[in-house]
């Protein structure tokens, strides 16, 4: 998955420097202006999972039915698929954090 991110246009992605500093910012606008892109990122990767589901297709993850994601737990996958990747040595500052979100939802909540 990791390869998909060079083919991604950046031009409206979130970058991983970008959201580092965001969510590193002392600014408390800067941090609620993060939570609500990031509410809004995982939003769309649980209509997508319906999208697929109803197509009959395997969903990206497959989180609990009942566990409701907030900012903090995306911040919290991301920062963990980062820290993966950077051992790796697989993680450039411009990439999008996008796919890191989406990479680590699929660690997090594999489907069985």
């Amino acid at each position: 998955m990791l390869a998909a991110m060079t083919v991604v246009d950046g031009a409206c992605a979130l970058t991983v420097a970008d959201y580092e500093a965001q969510r590193d910012s002392a600014d408390p606008e800067v941090r609620i202006a993060q939570g609500i892109y990031l509410l809004g990122l995982g939003n769309g990767f649980t209509y997508a999972n319906a999208a697929l589901a109803t197509g009959g297709q395997r969903p990206l993850y497959c989180a609990p039915p009942k566990l409701a994601l907030n900012e903090d737990n995306y911040r919290r996958i991301i920062d963990e698929a980062l820290r993966k990747a950077r051992e790796d040595g697989r993680v450039r500052d411009e990439e999008p954090v996008e796919l890191f979100l989406l990479i680590g939802l699929s660690r997090t909540f594999p489907c069985a």
